[in-house]
């Protein structure tokens, strides 16, 4: 949540895909982003993601991760 004060200067990176790519690489795209978390492939940057979600809508889909500073400006460079 942002009202937590770790998360108060978080930001977040957007993946957009259209509707068309939804058979083809949303999941693909949501495994790749879910075992970098899991297994730490952020490398010592691992620790400035906070959480990632999807979103599945009729006109097209997202993927976040969620960031904790966006102010290391590094850390986000990478995690991007």
């Amino acid at each position: 949540m942002w009202e937590d004060q770790s998360n108060k200067c978080g930001g977040r990176w957007l993946i957009t895909l259209s509707k068309q790519q939804r058979h083809s690489e949303l999941d693909r795209f949501w495994l790749e982003t879910l075992l970098c978390i899991i297994g730490e492939g952020f490398g010592h940057f691992s620790r400035d993601v906070c959480g990632a979600v999807i979103n599945v809508r009729a006109k097209g889909d997202k993927i976040a991760i969620w960031t904790t500073n966006t102010e290391n400006k590094e850390a986000v460079t990478y995690i991007g």
